[in-house]
């Protein structure tokens, strides 16, 4: 491989992983990647550090497998023929799925996608692949939300809906494309489980008469909601759903990234301004696309963002550049201080100097306000149906947006706002950024 030119930076530190990862028979263990990286820049270093970082990412706290809930969810597996035709895998390559329960409501659909993290190497891929997030061999035959938005519970304002909850076993973030094995012996197919599972949710239920569908998934499954709400809505249209349908879609801890001009926290401390988002986007539209899947290979994104930036189209995989292309009405449920995101991914968490560890969290906060918030607030009323926001000032992922208690703000919760936000009441605020006072994060309460 030719050398680094001088100042190419992280362009020529992704050509770099690129080769690597072609040649990943060599890196069996954690100690060879390190060996890789340990004669780069520190900028470089800390950015794969960050890079590897987002495959750590934390699971949902919402999931639970029951088996002897009073009515759970029932795995539904495809068929091999449904597989075939769709290419609706894992990555291991077994049959991709879903839970599914009808609802007293029988014409409100609520479908959520779960979140855990997603691989970017093949090292973790491989790893990833023999666990319940890459093989349906590891899933249970039922499901039971006991704090989100797929309980069957009084608190829960969608408890008599039909619910669908989509297990996440591709490690793609729901944007996979891919149909056959790929170069390392996996498959990137999320986007065609997603295609798999309408697909099936048309023929055997009644979600293609449905007068109300609501999409949502937390963390990694968030991510996934912001890509593929439009084309849902779309695929309901097309299928002939009635003109009255209200469609709408609420990300949890989904906004990767808050903002496309963001550090990380190595740099911060030494006053360096690489755009790690800009780069991590690049990466990964790349790997669950052409370094992957051969050059013809695409991961799914928004397709009106992905026409509007026909040079650049990774820019899409980053939210806050993502979102004001978004048709559908959102309800985007974010903390300001995303423990995922600034913590485990940009450093604050792992960085061994914690002197402006403080400065740097308020920065992200403010970060997070100047980028998602503001495109938010800035867009989302233009929409016929407006979009809303509720962001706590907590460090927090996923565990506080649920709809069973979490955080409040402004003397209302994500499910009160939520839910009349969708069904277009006035009773709360649908634009809840929090204004609580003190040193932030400074919500009382940052749990479920």
């Amino acid at each position: 491989m030719g050398r680094c030119r001088e100042g190419a930076g992280h362009s020529c530190m992704l050509l770099a992983l690129l080769f690597v990862a072609c040649g990943a028979a060599e890196l069996e263990t954690s100690a060879s990647w390190e060996s890789f990286i340990s004669s780069s820049p520190v900028s470089r270093n800390v950015t794969l550090r960050a890079l590897k970082s987002i495959a750590k990412e934390e699971a949902a706290a919402h999931d639970s497998d029951v088996v002897n809930a009073e009515d759970p969810m029932k795995l539904i597996l495809f068929s091999n023929e449904a597989v075939e035709h769709f290419g609706a895998r894992c990555l291991d390559g077994s049959p991709s799925g879903y839970y599914y329960r009808e609802g007293i409501e029988k014409d409100s659909f609520v479908i959520f996608l779960q979140g855990g993290g997603l691989c970017v190497t093949p090292i973790d891929c491989h790893k990833r692949k023999n666990s319940r997030l890459g093989s349906s061999k590891f899933w249970a035959p039922t499901h039971t939300d006991d704090s989100n938005i797929l309980s069957t519970e009084a608190w829960n304002p969608f408890a008599n809906w039909s619910h669908v909850w989509v297990p996440y076993g591709s490690g793609d973030l729901y944007i996979g494309t891919q149909r056959r094995s790929n170069l390392f012996n996996l498959y990137f197919s999320g986007h065609n489980t997603m295609k798999a599972i309408v697909s099936n949710l048309l023929n055997e239920t009644a979600l293609g008469s449905a007068k109300r569908v609501l999409l949502s998934g937390a963390s990694a499954g968030g991510i996934g909601t912001f890509q593929n709400a439009d084309w849902l809505h779309a695929t309901l249209k097309e299928a002939g759903a009635p003109p009255e349908l209200q469609f709408r879609a609420s990300p949890q801890a989904g906004a990767f990234f808050v903002n496309s001009d963001i550090v990380l926290y190595p740099e911060f401390t030494v006053h360096l301004a690489a755009n790690f988002a800009s780069f991590a986007a690049s990466y990964l539209y790349n790997w669950f696309g052409a370094l992957s899947g051969g050059p013809f290979s695409r991961p799914y994104l928004d397709q009106d963002c992905m026409a509007a930036n026909p040079k650049t189209p990774h820019q899409c995989w980053s939210a806050v550049h993502h979102y004001p292309y978004i048709n559908t009405s959102l309800y985007i449920a974010q903390n300001k201080y995303d423990s995922n995101q600034a913590g485990s991914i940009f450093g604050a968490d792992w960085w061994p100097l914690h002197g402006k560890r403080a400065k740097y969290i308020r920065y992200f906060g403010n970060k997070t306000i100047e980028g998602i918030a503001h495109s938010v607030l800035t867009h989302g009323p233009n929409k016929v149906h407006p979009d809303g926001i509720f962001m706590p000032s907590c460090w927090a992922h996923t565990g506080n947006l649920c709809v069973r208690g979490g955080s409040i703000i402004q003397g209302t919760s994500y499910a009160q706002s939520l839910s009349d936000w969708f069904h277009g009441g006035n009773a709360h605020s649908h634009q809840l950024i929090d204004d609580c006072k003190g040193a932030d994060p400074c919500n009382s309460y940052c749990a479920c």
